[in-house]
This record gives structure tokens, sequence and C-alpha cells, in this order.
């Protein structure tokens, strides 16, 4: 298991994950023959870092933007890095107490644009608002709403344990 702190990695060796590994930004691993990890920046809110991370392999590259709030992140990883094929990034604008903790609709367009992705897979959109301490501004109606105004991103929302293929997607999107 590979995660933002130290203290993230010792709760994980606590839940039985033996390997767990706390990495810096931009540190690599080669999980297997054809497959590496790499961990992008994201951003540090309320004190605590987060990760996301890209995974690729001759087949193409994915970004998991976990807990992305911070476009310049994104442009920071961007900087000096190719494009990804798929970006898997948050859309309810999660705030707490006022303060941001992920990206809303529009920016997770935004950042997959930023990250050179032709597809966007939402995710973080089920949470239940908690006013005035937890509330979500935006889901996944205000993706699809936004998403038919753009033809550079093609979005698409699984459900819990769908699967999903890429070479159902082929071509323009």
């Amino acid at each position: 298991m590979y995660t933002a702190t130290s203290g993230m990695a010792v709760q994980g060796r606590r839940f039985g994950f033996d390997r767990s590994e706390a990495l810096e930004w931009f540190a690599e691993r080669q999980l297997s023959d054809g497959l590496s990890l790499e961990v992008a920046p994201a951003q540090v809110s309320f004190g605590l870092k987060a990760n996301s991370y890209v995974l690729s392999s001759r087949a193409g590259r994915i970004y998991i933007g976990t807990e992305s709030c911070d476009l310049a992140a994104l442009r920071r990883y961007r900087d000096d890095r190719p494009a990804v094929d798929i970006a898997l990034l948050p859309i309810d604008g999660s705030q707490l107490f006022g303060r941001s903790l992920v990206m809303d609709a529009g920016q997770a367009i935004e950042g997959a644009r930023i990250l050179g992705a032709r597809i966007l897979i939402p995710f973080h959109y089920a949470l239940r608002a908690l006013p005035p301490i937890l509330r979500m501004p935006t889901g996944l109606p205000d993706l699809l709403r936004l998403s038919a105004e753009c033809s550079d991103v093609a979005v698409v929302p699984l459900n819990t344990g769908q699967r999903w293929s890429t070479e159902l997607h082929r071509g323009p999107v």
C-alpha cells in the first residue's frame, strides 16, 4: 500500500498492509514488468498531505486524482510529464466548514484538459451533505450538463462495481 505520509503507512501496517510505504511527490515504483506507478502532486489541506497517482503501461496512462482540489498541482505535474489518456477525478466540490476538499464538476473537466485526458471518469459524488459542516455544491448531473458543451473530454460515469473497457470507447469522443 502506498500512502502520502508516514503516519498513514504506519496505520496501514496496523490494519494488515505489511508493505505500506509513504511516497513523496514524483516518486516512482515498478509494480510489474508492464505497469508502473508515479506519485503526482496533489495538495496539503488542513495540514494533511494528499497524493495523486499515475498508472502507466504500454496501453496508456491513467491519472487517479484521489482528493484532488488544486488545479495548480495538475499544471505542475504536466509541466514536464506527458499527457494521460484517462483521468479519474472527484467532482462534487466537497467543502468542510467552507474549505474545499475536492474539485467541483467544472474544475474536473478543466483538470482533465490540463492532464491531456480525452476521457474523464468521475467519482466522489455520492456523499450526503451535512449543512453547514459538509457541502457538496456539484454532482453528476452538473458534470453531464457541462460535458454536453465540450467535445474534447468524454465523461464516462460508472456504477459501483461496473466493468468498463477503453476498447468500447476508441475513436473520436
